[in-house]
């Protein structure tokens, strides 16, 4: 029996779980939302056109980049006129990967929303400014360039969709990745007080702070290696300490 039961609410890489048994912890994972990506007619043919043009491009998630690189059509040359703002982890990982777009094009990167807002804001983009996003985005970007005068024009690629799961077993921490998988586990669960959540940002933290009095902790990098780690190191000192 492990020592240690961590919950994931998005399901981890096998390569991220390997070594886990070797150190007495299990991980237990659901998925608490289902993302999907919004492909239609209309939304290609916006894809393609600025595809060709020169814009200032905004991703505060992975799967907004996701969700632009699917509604292009195969064989799409790089987007060499596009300057992109993003959060660093698993988004800034998955513009890379794709070989649309040069390092040198990433203007702006930061861990949150918060602290990305005032790199564009600063920036000044020229041209048209989009932001790529689902349709639970939050009010963080649009807020800072409603404040600072930049039009910006919003385009959803992508879905969220809870899909809330009970959950029966005893577990030591709770790890969630985004607010609206929050929203859908507590929508079904309960915690009792003294069992740790881990954030992967203080904007998903601020949402689990305003479902429960548990102790909240957020990842200092958006990834979940490192908000694994974070969990297994707290119980592991507070075991240590008992």
């Amino acid at each position: 029996m492990a020592r240690f039961t961590i919950l994931s609410t998005r399901p981890l890489s096998p390569d991220i779980l390997q070594d886990l048994s070797d150190k007495d912890i299990e991980v237990v994972t659901e998925s608490f939302i289902q993302v999907q990506t919004i492909q239609s007619a209309s939304l290609q043919e916006k894809m393609q056109a600025y595809a060709q043009q020169s814009i200032t491009a905004i991703f505060t998630s992975q799967n907004a980049w996701l969700g632009v690189a699917e509604n292009l059509p195969p064989n799409t040359p790089a987007l060499s006129g596009w300057t992109i703002f993003c959060l660093s982890g698993a988004t800034l990982q998955a513009i890379m990967n794709s070989q649309l777009v040069e390092p040198l094009q990433v203007a702006g990167i930061a861990p949150e929303a918060a602290l990305l807002a005032p790199q564009i804001t600063h920036y000044s983009p020229a041209g048209e400014l989009v932001f790529f996003c689902g349709n639970q985005r939050r009010n963080v970007i649009p807020d800072a360039l409603h404040a600072a005068a930049i039009p910006c024009t919003e385009i959803k690629v992508y879905k969220t969709v809870a899909t809330p799961v009970t959950i029966n077993k005893i577990v030591d921490a709770v790890l969630f990745f985004s607010p609206s998988a929050v929203k859908s586990f507590f929508g079904t669960n309960q915690l009792p007080p003294h069992i740790p959540c881990f954030a992967i940002g203080q904007t998903t933290a601020g949402a689990i702070r305003t479902m429960v009095p548990n102790p909240v902790m957020a990842s200092p990098q958006p990834d979940p290696v490192t908000l694994l780690n974070n969990a297994i190191e707290y119980l592991q000192s507070k075991d240590q300490h008992q």
